[in-house]
């Protein structure tokens, strides 16, 4: 008993000393570190001789200074305040190389040993500007067992200190380390940074996969939903790494948080993205669950703002979890439905709940591998898990409609061969038709020519009768008229009493006056178109037999036949009759010596006769001809010349016939 007492009378002092222990002690320095998280002391104020080795800081307050800044209510009222440390190290330690590894997010100055080693950000009382810093290494005074780190340092309070998931906004968080063990560290960095930018890559890949898969066929709108989904799931991890390339060189922690604030948002739609994408792929009607889980997404980003520390709890893992329970439920309905692509889904989800066992679990029982390149992996996979899952679903059933329409379009090649045999057979009748139609188009274009040709020529023969018409009015209204007028001065004069001479050429002229009268009137009615028909002709060579028997002394008659038809006569043709009917009464007074002369005309039939018959002493036909007879060869040619013929009989005076058809 008494030797119990001994020894805890000897021991007491050791105890007390321990309890009163305001140091820090390093035995020895893993390859990792030693994390400096125990017997810090803190004071608020602003004193240049608290940095210095023999201040008393006793009676300051105990502090954790590696928590999360939303973790320290003392120190987020934007004061200056200070930190100190005492480290003690094991001699043994003397002959090794260390260094200090900082994360901050504050304003601060570093001080060891009284001296300033380091300027983080702006730190005085007029403003303060944190400054991030992170895997920044500081080498520590070598063979010293003890060291004094003092920080002064101030929060920024007008920043939204935004947690990138597990990783907290460390107060300050150093480590005692190595120098050796420095490269490790920035290899574990550099792991860190592959895993977000393996991340990227492969969502990256997805959203430019599905996006073509809704572009050559925009009916699925699933491929759409998810691209979107993927797209702002490849950006989360772009913005965090981004903000860890970059801050290290600009150091500025608003960039820091407000990339954090934009993440946020991104992460949200995404994850409402991919609880539209669900219910589009099983063709669910959007649903009280559908609504819930999008309004439990934007209500999580909303708490954020209003308490960040709860609000990281909520908009990180709420989110996260909402979306999870989601899909279980599409999941579990798209089951009783006996969906085959829920399965496929649903391999996923079993798959990201084991990598979440992985990750929250594991490292706590095995400290040493927390952010090593399995758990990180095993991350990466649970974080694609489901996307994989829903990519293959979707790959599977456009895979399904290519099939389909492959299938659809073998018959429609199947159709189409029997429509062109169809097509083929129709195209030769049509050809046929359309040959005989051409055929019967290019017989009318014929005829439609003729008509045209005959209408020019009827209309180029009425504007020659108007031309005749004006002519023979001209003639007559002028070369007539004046005839007339000469012929009655003539006349006048030849009453009058003269020398026998003087008469005698009077007479000459008045005889050549009433001749050339005559003429132009025989030529006005063959020039004018008012005469061609039987009817002018009828009456002018009425007029004319009856002066020509007043001029010859010659008895004539003059015999038209009832009831004449109505009918045109070319100008050729009326020419040619009067000019015949001229040669014969010529040849009848002058040459056969008649007193009576008889002219008859008849149509029947459309066959015109003209009949000239005088009591005369007649003539011999054959020996006229033979003796010249001009006068009836041209009569012949006359008639030949407009489809008539001549006949002529010279018994008992002489008659001439003249036949022709209208």
């Amino acid at each position: 008993m008494r030797y119990y007492i001994t020894i805890l009378i000897l021991a007491f002092p050791i105890l007390l000393i321990a309890q009163k222990a305001d140091f820090f002690s390093i035995d020895s320095l893993p390859t990792e570190g030693v994390v400096l998280n125990k017997n810090w002391k803190w004071h608020t104020g602003d004193n240049p001789e608290w940095a210095k080795l023999d201040f008393d800081d006793s009676s300051w307050e105990s502090i954790d200074p590696t928590k999360d800044i939303m973790d320290l209510p003392q120190i987020q009222n934007g004061k200056i305040g200070w930190l100190r440390l005492k480290i003690k190290m094991d001699s043994s330690l003397l002959s090794q190389s260390c260094a200090l590894q900082i994360w901050q997010v504050l304003a601060s100055e570093l001080y060891v040993d009284g001296h300033l080693l380091e300027r983080f950000g702006k730190l005085d009382s007029n403003e303060i500007k944190a400054n991030f810093v992170a895997f920044k290494f500081i080498g520590l005074p070598k063979s010293k067992t003890d060291l004094i780190i003092a920080l002064r340092f101030a929060f920024q309070k007008s920043l939204p200190y935004i947690r990138y998931g597990s990783v907290s906004n460390h107060c300050f968080l150093s480590t005692v380390m190595p120098i050796e063990s420095i490269e490790m560290s920035h290899f574990k960095f550099k792991d860190h940074m592959m895993f977000h930018s393996a991340q990227t890559g492969a969502f990256f890949i997805l959203f430019i996969l599905h996006l073509a898969l809704f572009i050559f066929y925009p009916i699925q709108k699933s491929n759409l939903y998810f691209s979107g989904m993927s797209f702002f799931y490849a950006i989360v991890p772009l913005t965090w790494a981004i903000a860890l390339v970059c801050l290290p060189v600009i150091q500025n922690v608003e960039f820091l948080m407000y990339c954090g604030v934009i993440r946020i948002f991104l992460y949200a739609i995404g994850n409402i993205l991919l609880v539209v994408a669900l219910y589009s792929i099983f063709n669910f009607k959007k649903d009280t669950i559908f609504w819930l889980s999008c309004v439990g997404i934007v209500l999580s980003v909303i708490i954020y703002f209003f308490n960040y520390e709860f609000g990281d709890q909520i908009s990180g893992a709420g989110t996260k979890y909402i979306t999870a329970l989601t899909s279980i439920y599409i999941v579990r309905k798209s089951l009783l439905t006996k969906n085959q692509n829920a399965k496929i889904i649903l391999i996923g989800l079993i798959v990201w709940i084991i990598t979440v066992v992985i990750r929250n679990i594991i490292p706590n029982i095995f400290p040493h591998l927390h952010n090593t390149l399995p758990i990180n992996l095993s991350v990466f996979i649970g974080i694609i898990g489901v996307p994989i899952c829903l990519s293959w679903v979707l790959g599977r059933d456009f895979a399904h409609v290519n099939k389909n329409l492959e299938e659809k379009l073998k018959e429609v090649e199947t159709l189409s061969d029997e429509k062109q045999q169809i097509l083929i057979s129709q195209k030769e009748m049509l050809e046929n038709q359309v040959n005989e139609r051409t055929s019967e188009l290019n017989q009318s274009l014929i005829d439609l020519k003729a008509t045209q040709a005959q209408l020019i020529k009827i209309e180029t023969q009425h504007a020659l009768e108007q031309e005749r018409t004006r002519l023979a009015r001209d003639m007559h209204d002028d070369i007539s008229s004046g005839l007339s007028a000469i012929n009655l001065l003539a006349n006048y004069i030849k009453n009058t009493p003269l020398s026998t001479d003087t008469h005698l050429e009077i007479k000459h002229i008045a005889e050549s006056s009433t001749e050339l009268n005559q003429r132009i009137r025989e030529i006005i009615w063959a020039v004018s178109s008012d005469s061609d028909n039987i009817e002018g002709l009828v009456h002018f060579l009425r007029r004319y037999v009856s002066e020509f028997g007043e001029m010859q002394h010659v008895d004539t008659q003059y015999n038209v036949s009832d009831n004449l038809p109505e009918m045109k006569l070319s100008n050729e043709t009326k020419r040619n009759l009067f000019l015949c009917v001229k040669e014969a009464l010529n040849n009848a007074a002058k040459y056969a010596k008649a007193t009576l002369i008889e002219v008859s005309i008849d149509v029947k039939d459309r066959h015109l006769s003209l009949t000239i018959q005088d009591n005369g002493i007649g003539f011999d036909i054959v020996t006229a001809l033979k003796n010249g007879g001009n006068g009836l060869k041209n009569m012949r040619e006359r008639l030949k010349q407009v489809g008539g013929e001549v006949f002529i009989t010279a018994e008992r005076g002489c008659q001439v016939v003249l036949k022709l058809k209208i």
